[in-house]
């Protein structure tokens, strides 16, 4: 006995002194990414007294990190080592939890061993205890592990009626899940699981008081994801319901078969997160450990088969608690293959299965002991060694600064933030992967936002309304994080003037004018008269101030689609705005801008090409147009009063499409100076 808690405490001080020494060596060698940034900014949301649901821009993903880390901040101060302290307690509650479920399954033994191989896990393990990385997914599977070890306490009972006394239980494990039902939907595997073990173990459980009082628990657990859906249609599970079809599914099987597992059981090591960037274990070991898998997963079901069948009969006396753990695989691996939003590199999504395989290798390895004893040691002995070399693959590769900064796409930021400083800016634009991130290293006092949605298209980005109407913008660029293919030649599209200097990695475009100076300046709309070929009993929609109504062609964009504004006086311009019904595809796929005094002599002030694809000027800085409902020309103040505005290229599938146009002048002071 004595030597078996001598055994258990070094397990656990060496468990122990593993994270904390890989935690430090992160903190050392990785800085802090936009997905870490993300809930760290929340968390100081939460300080100045929000509460945010779910993650920003997302209608999914619960927002409990982002209170833990406001607390963390509070305790600690803002910091990568205060945001990051979140996966770590994790990392301990997952190793705790699954060893507990592990003892209940199988006994002691086993529960020693599943802490032996998970002392130093296998590489994605660690990483997801030491980064935010991929955010949300650890802490699921702890308490996932949580969840099961209260189902094992529920469902392994020799008595098939459920009782009364389990209340507290059943409670608990309904709170518990609808928690982590909140957190991500991914939990619906949990539940599914929960829900058939109660029904297996009493086939009448809808009949029990008890098993009614943990629905209301559930929603109870989960409040603020239902009080979400109940006001904003359910709209959760329109963004994460979709399915692939069956090819699709077949062909991620092989993806997880192949490569995906792999990550989970240590052959592979993922570099960070769910990145593309990955190495493996030299072929012979590599081989070596997944037959080992293989056969003792074989071993387990084979050996545990005659039991796991009791949970068919009516009354499951001394039912294997196996099938649990192997259900969860089961379902888990389904919706992995039948989502819309999975690929092979998605190793998240399958994370929690680890809430079962590392207990599944240790029920295997406990059947090898119970026959020879060296096999058992030689084959623990393998595995954890194999698991120590992924993770020290692991560390090497974040010991290069160089695949740091350029594979993993975390470079340097100090001298960024040097010459954003250096400067007076305190607004900036830059792609998702960076702009978190240094909001989050300047504790808000550069304000970095991503000129659109690039990560979920379409929904709402945080601080962007904040830099809109904020002066002296830069736009901050990288060779490999880039908003778009070629910014500059964007820039010079639009024109107007610009300044530019490199701060390391990046290049920083500043000090950004457009030619025609300031607008604030709107024509009176009261003499306008437009005419077209196309739909003329709709030409008037364009000035009837109602953003429901349009005209439009009525037909795929050509060549040669032509409107013909009469502003009813000479007037001075500089800005047309054209509005859009929400239809983003209906605007010009190249289109040009023509002035003239007396309607004979045409001058062309303004021509872009695709609008979809490019920037306009607004609120004198450049805007892009995805994500947003309407699009400007705008060019050096003119005396003008026609207007002819030309499509320069077709579009064969979408129409030409106007809300509400708009005309602008430069400032009165302007006018009277030129």
């Amino acid at each position: 006995m004595l030597h078996f808690y001598w055994l258990l405490s070094a397990l656990i001080i060496a468990a122990v002194a593993f994270r904390l020494a890989f935690f430090i060596f992160g903190l050392w060698h990785l800085p802090i990414s936009t997905d870490e940034a993300w809930p760290a900014l929340m968390g100081l949301h939460v300080l100045k007294g929000e509460f945010p649901v779910f993650y920003w821009g997302q209608n999914y993903m619960g927002s409990q990190q982002a209170f833990f880390d406001a607390l963390s901040f509070l305790l600690f101060g803002i910091s990568t080592f205060a945001a990051r302290i979140y996966p770590l307690l994790f990392s301990f509650i997952y190793m705790a939890a699954t060893c507990l479920l592990a003892r209940r399954l199988y006994g002691r033994e086993t529960a020693v061993t599943t802490l032996a191989l998970l002392a130093v896990p296998v590489p994605y393990l660690t990483m997801a205890g030491t980064l935010s990385v991929p955010p949300e997914y650890l802490p699921l599977t702890a308490l996932g592990s949580c969840a099961l070890f209260l189902l094992a306490g529920i469902v392994l009972k020799n008595s098939a009626k459920i009782a009364l006394s389990e209340t507290p239980s059943f409670l608990l494990l309904g709170l518990l899940l609808g928690f982590m039902f909140w957190l991500h939907l991914v939990a619906i595997s949990y539940v599914m699981v929960a829900l058939a073990f109660i029904f297996l173990r009493d086939k009448l459980c809808f009949l029990r008081p008890v098993f009614w009082l943990a629905i209301p628990a559930f929603f109870i657990g989960g409040l603020p994801f239902w009080r979400f859906n109940f006001t904003h249609d359910f709209i959760t599970f329109a963004d994460m319901g979709g399915t692939g079809d069956w090819q699709s599914a077949l062909q991620l099987l092989k993806a997880l078969s192949g490569i995906t597992l792999h990550f989970m059981t240590g052959l592979k090591v993922m570099l960070y997160g769910d990145s593309f960037h990955f190495v493996s274990l030299p072929a012979l070991p590599a081989l070596a450990l997944g037959l080992a898998w293989c056969g003792l997963m074989a071993l387990v079901i084979f050996r545990r088969f005659r039991g796991m069948l009791r949970w068919r009969k009516w009354r499951p006396m001394n039912a294997d608690g196996t099938a649990i753990l192997l259900a969860l695989v089961i379902v888990i691996l389904y919706f992995f293959c039948r989502s819309e939003r999975s690929d092979w590199h998605s190793a998240r999504f399958i994370l929690p299965v680890m809430s079962a395989l590392p207990i599944l290798l240790a029920c295997g390895l406990e059947h090898i002991r119970n026959k020879s004893r060296l096999v058992f040691t030689v084959l623990l002995a393998f595995i954890i060694i194999a698991q120590a070399w992924g993770n020290i693959l692991l560390a090497g590769e974040w010991n290069n600064s160089d695949i740091v900064g350029k594979k993993l796409e975390l470079p340097d930021t100090a001298q960024l933030h040097a010459c954003l400083r250096s400067k007076g800016i305190t607004h900036a634009y830059a792609h998702y992967w960076i702009s978190y991130r240094i909001t989050f290293e300047s504790r808000e006092k550069l304000i970095c936002a991503e000129p659109f949605n690039e990560r979920f298209p379409g929904r709402s980005v945080q601080y962007l309304d904040e830099v809109h109407a904020a002066t002296n913008v830069a736009f901050i660029t990288h060779p490999t994080l880039r908003f778009v293919p070629n910014f500059e030649k964007q820039l010079k599209m639009l024109g107007g003037t610009y300044k530019k200097e490199q701060a390391g990695d990046f290049t920083v475009y500043y000090d950004i004018r457009p030619t025609y100076g300031k607008t604030d300046r709107e024509i009176k709309r009261d003499g306008f008269q437009i005419s077209s070929d196309h739909h003329p009993d709709l030409l008037a929609k364009m000035l009837d101030g109602d953003l429901k109504t349009e005209w439009t062609t009525g037909e795929p964009q050509k060549p040669g689609n032509q409107l013909l504004i009469d502003l009813g006086r000479s007037e001075k311009i500089c800005k047309v705005r054209f509005d859009l019904a929400g239809v983003e595809t209906d605007a010009p796929n190249g289109y040009r801008l023509e002035v003239s005094r007396d309607g004979k002599e045409w001058q062309t002030v303004y021509e872009y090409g695709a609008v979809m694809d490019g920037f306009f000027w607004e609120n004198d800085q450049p805007w892009m147009f995805v994500g947003n409902n309407f699009y400007t020309a705008a060019f050096a103040p003119v005396e003008t009063r026609y207007m002819r505005i030309t499509l320069t290229r077709g579009q064969p599938r979408y129409w030409w499409s106007i809300t509400e146009l708009r005309v602008f002048g430069p400032e009165e002071k302007l006018c009277v100076t030129q």
